[in-house]
């Protein structure tokens, strides 16, 4: 993890960019709750791998001090060239999960570890009742995540547990690099 996050200087860290709403209404779901003390930015970027790649560029060529977190899955071919265009940029914290997000969903409620995102989310379908749109993600938070202080930071402490432990070959999630960048 990086040095800057664990420390608390989070301020040098000035815009999210994450590839979907998903990833912004769990990183909010968390502050809601207490979880998480510090607010996501406004400037949070929420349009896709595409989008983020121009903007990101943009973002970081027009203010040289900015520090940035990505958000974002790597399941798709964009994913990991972004993943490998920016790897080594020490400007940027990669907060990358594979296959998807919705792999670092799946850990709040389960140790099997699955590596196929159509099981990933027929898993999460069958157990919270996953479908695509706000409202229902919303709801489903509430299930994955809980809905009070204790439920969340039992399920995401676990959550982050299990993260830190896999190898990073096959299925994993970066994004507690995020979630410590905002206590």
């Amino acid at each position: 993890m990086n040095s800057e996050i664990s420390s608390g200087s989070y301020m040098h860290f000035t815009k999210f960019f994450v590839e979907g709403c998903n990833e912004l209404w769990y990183l909010e779901h968390l502050h809601d709750n207490g979880y998480i003390t510090k607010k996501v930015p406004k400037t949070c970027n929420t349009n896709g791998i595409a989008h983020m790649k121009v903007s990101l560029k943009d973002y970081l060529s027009n203010n040289s001090s900015a520090r940035v977190f990505l958000i974002f899955d790597m399941d798709c071919k964009k994913g990991q060239q972004l993943y490998e265009k920016y790897k080594t940029n020490k400007r940027i914290i990669m907060c990358e999960s594979k296959p998807s997000f919705e792999f670092w969903l799946s850990i709040h409620l389960t140790d099997d570890i699955m590596t196929d995102r159509t099981k990933i989310e027929n898993y999460l379908k069958q157990t919270v009742g996953w479908e695509k749109g706000e409202e229902n993600f919303k709801k489903c938070l509430l299930q994955i995540v809980g809905s009070n202080f204790e439920e969340v930071k039992e399920k995401v402490d676990n959550a982050i547990e299990t993260a830190n432990s896999l190898n990073q070959k096959s299925s994993y999630s970066n994004v507690p690099k995020a979630i410590n960048g905002l206590k």
